[in-house]
């Protein structure tokens, strides 16, 4: 992970390391000092990256420090995906049935799956992060960027836009 920082070609060589083409190496690749962003490939494990954002911001996850430096100070989490979650917290998968988001047509409402609502509790989550050194609670929102065939879909549409809602950022319309 990387915090926003200023600009400084330090700060950009690590986020061009960060999104270096995908290899199957744990290793840095050649000339790039960090280890390239993994793509999830068969899951979207979405709850226990957002978990780990908070960890991360709470100033709590292993081998980071808190990029949190003032009380009054922004900070937010960019979630981008072209899946709906099917990862659990604990890195295991979902069953099916448990990802399926269900649309009531005569009263225009969603009845959101487990793993949507599973997702939903780490974005609300995250709107009250408790970070090491400050006595209130950070309000950390979510920015939600669907992408691929995820945005064609209406179930994950309204997955999408209630994860923006919890967040407190706009909507997919």
């Amino acid at each position: 992970m990387e915090a926003v920082q200023a600009d400084s070609t330090s700060h950009y060589q690590n986020l061009i390391d960060y999104l270096a083409p995908e290899t199957n190496s744990n290793s840095a690749a050649s000339g790039h000092s960090k280890l390239e962003i993994k793509n999830g490939a068969v899951a979207t494990p979405l709850s226990g990256s957002l978990q780990t954002a908070r960890s991360y911001f709470a100033g709590s996850q292993t081998g980071y420090s808190t990029p949190v430096t003032q009380s009054c100070q922004k900070n937010f989490v960019l979630l981008a995906t072209d899946g709906n979650p099917t990862g659990k917290t604990d890195g295991s998968m979902w069953a099916l049935s448990d990802q399926q988001s269900t649309y009531n047509s005569s009263t225009g409402q969603w009845t959101f799956s487990n793993a949507a609502n599973d997702v939903f509790s780490q974005i609300t989550a995250l709107r009250s992060t408790s970070v090491k050194g400050y006595t209130s609670p950070f309000d950390i929102q979510t920015y939600v960027v669907g992408m691929g065939s995820t945005v064609s879909n209406p179930a994950s549409v309204a997955v999408l836009n209630q994860m923006a809602k919890l967040g407190g950022r706009a909507m997919l319309t």
